[in-house]
């Protein structure tokens, strides 16, 4: 089964908010937070630390794994002790994170905006152009196409790389290195695209919603 959580990130967060997550997370992620020039992206980094939080919680962990928290060399986190694997996303006004307590996980979303499909010709193969040449909204299939193949990459735990045009995508399954992935679409607003992946079948996927002041 894989569960998500999402979460707006919409506004400046409370001081006290802020101090509470960051006591979650010990000094050596409160420090990577501060890193973060914008607040924007500072809060995003912060409040997905708080979805795995929420995850360990409901799951019968102690929050304090989250100061234990490990990163492979494309700086994917883990936490060697947790069964299961998690992935976190974020994008424009949304923090998402995806638990699997079986399979790799990978789960990407994308605020839907417009581009210049140029600058991604190391993203795009011939099929993904043509479905984007044939689409009613080529911004909404460009990125569609985007967050599959960014899900996969991430269930994959290889990272970005630079030639993920060769990544195919067929429905509901994607081909990378001679490995199949499995592929689940979900909306949770407007102008957004958003995908799971996994080299399993999805079989069993729920989604809720996170409030900060159910905290």
């Amino acid at each position: 089964m894989i569960k998500a959580f999402y979460i707006e990130n919409k506004k400046q967060l409370t001081q006290e908010v802020i101090d509470t997550i960051e006591a979650l997370i010990g000094p050596a992620e409160k420090r990577k937070a501060s890193l973060y020039r914008r607040w924007q992206d500072k809060q995003a980094y912060l409040l997905g630390k708080l979805l795995i939080a929420e995850h360990l919680e409901k799951n019968g962990y102690h929050t304090t794994l989250l100061q234990h928290l490990s990163y492979t060399k494309s700086n994917r986190p883990f936490i060697k002790t947790l069964k299961g694997d998690f992935n976190v996303s974020h994008s424009g006004d949304f923090v998402i994170c995806a638990f699997s307590d079986a399979q790799m996980v990978g789960v990407d979303i994308e605020r839907i905006q417009v581009v210049d499909f140029k600058d991604f010709s190391n993203i795009l193969n011939n099929n993904d152009e043509m479905a984007i040449k044939n689409a009613d909204d080529k911004y909404a299939s460009f990125f569609k196409i985007w967050s599959a193949k960014e899900a996969i990459l991430k269930a994959d735990g290889c990272g970005l790389v630079d030639d993920i045009y060769k990544l195919e995508l067929d429905g509901n399954v994607g081909t990378f290195n001679n490995k199949r992935y499995y592929l689940k679409e979900f909306n949770i607003a407007p102008s957004y695209s958003s995908c799971l992946a996994s080299p399993s079948p999805i079989e069993s996927f729920v989604i809720e919603r996170v409030h900060l002041e159910s905290l």
